[in-house]
């Protein structure tokens, strides 16, 4: 009778091991794709990858903004694109111009100025398209208000706001709410990060950013970053803090990547100077991250080192190796012939950019004609663009849809 119990006893300790060691590889699967994914930035060290345009984009159209006397621009800085509109903020004249989405002229929107329907141009923090409720909503920081117009450029209406929230940075209305990182002067608190509903509401607050004092001010180095993707903001901290997060539909942050530059890397003592002079000569020997984009396999990355030189270069994550593009201008332009591309928004699968007209112009000269691999008749329509394109002309929307 013993054996029939030892078999029992025998059995049960194997079934009692088999599940230990299921429940482990459960929690070990589970802690690996909770792993986040770390990466060394090394400016010392710059091997080429072979990845082009023509490898990354589905279609790219371009976007000349129609010029007359109403609307001459210069450099764009902010600007937003909707199904149907395109509004654009030009630093030169400190005026906002709303387009369709050909790139014909509509209107000016309100106009620079302190009166209650106007924006300070130096201020503006961001421009909104709400199509479906036919508006524009222009942020000024400085003024600590909201203007609201409608697609016509008519004032629609105002709303002032606290000091903290008015003198933030409004990154995005997605799903109609606001995206906001709030800046602090008087050192009191760090810099916050705030998710508002359409009505301004606070919906969530987040003290995320890393800040300091440098002598009787606070500092943040580097502007945080944003991306679209996946319908996720994915939100890269400033200088001090290495972590791209994924706001998720909690609002909560989820670290992603880990990107630092390793020796290379703003240190705090370095931040926290208060010689402005010698922080900004010692920055040169420091990599200064500046934008980050995203793609199915592809984490694309740009940063400044150096004599204020620009890098490009991207993570790839299948090979989990980093490599830089053979141009110094961006991602390298077999699609089209075009000018190499280097984006500064991404709204999920496709990638934005604006470029002066004359650059097209001077790049006529030398550009590719044979080993095109973009689409036939992309390449017809950007030839034919460069026929009619002037030096003095707006500035060209450049758009690049990504493969899926």
């Amino acid at each position: 009778m013993k054996y029939p119990n030892y078999l029992m006893l025998i059995s049960f300790k194997l079934k009692f091991k088999y599940l230990l060691i299921c429940c482990m590889l459960c929690l070990s699967r589970y802690h690996f794709a909770q792993e986040v994914t770390k990466i060394t930035v090394n400016p010392l060290d710059l091997r080429q990858g072979n990845y082009t345009l023509s490898d990354l984009a589905e279609s790219i159209e371009y976007i000349p903004l129609e010029t007359n006397d109403k609307c001459l621009i210069g450099s764009i800085y902010y600007f937003d694109i909707s199904e149907n509109y395109i509004i654009v903020y030009c630093p030169q004249t400190l005026n906002l111009y709303l387009f369709d989405r050909n790139g014909h002229f509509i209107s000016q929107i309100g106009k620079h100025g302190e009166g209650p329907q106007d924006y300070l141009g130096y201020s503006i923090s961001c421009l909104l398209i709400d199509e479906k409720r036919n508006r524009i909503i222009v942020h000024d920081k400085h003024q600590c208000k909201q203007l609201v117009f409608d697609l016509r450029g008519r004032f629609v209406s105002s709303v002032t706001m606290d000091e903290k929230t008015g003198t933030g940075h409004y990154e995005r209305l997605y799903n109609d709410l606001f995206f906001i990182y709030t800046n602090n002067y008087n050192g009191n608190m760090p810099f916050v990060y705030e998710i508002r509903d359409i009505n301004l509401q606070l919906m969530s607050e987040n003290i995320k950013t890393v800040y300091f004092k440098r002598g009787q001010g606070v500092s943040m180095i580097g502007t945080p970053r944003h991306y679209l993707y996946n319908n996720k903001i994915q939100w890269k901290e400033t200088s001090l803090n290495d972590t791209i997060y994924t706001v998720e539909n909690d609002c909560s942050f989820k670290p992603k990547y880990v990107v630092n530059a390793g020796k290379h890397e703003v240190t705090p003592e370095l931040s926290a100077t208060p010689d402005i002079f010698k922080f900004r000569q010692r920055m040169r020997e420091y990599v200064n991250f500046d934008l980050f984009f995203e793609t199915q396999d592809k984490l694309l990355i740009s940063y400044i080192f150096g004599n204020r030189k620009y890098y490009y270069c991207y993570y790839d994550k299948n090979d989990q190796a980093l490599l830089y593009f053979k141009s110094d201008k961006g991602i390298p332009n077999d699609y089209d012939g075009g000018l190499d591309f280097w984006p500064t928004r991404q709204d999920n699968n496709t990638l934005y950019a604006f470029y002066d007209a004359y650059l097209f112009t001077e790049h006529l000269s030398g550009m590719k004609k044979e080993g095109l691999k973009g689409n036939p008749k992309d390449i017809k329509s950007f030839k034919k663009m460069m026929q009619i394109l002037d030096p003095e002309d707006n500035p060209v929307l450049m758009i690049v849809k990504l493969k899926e």
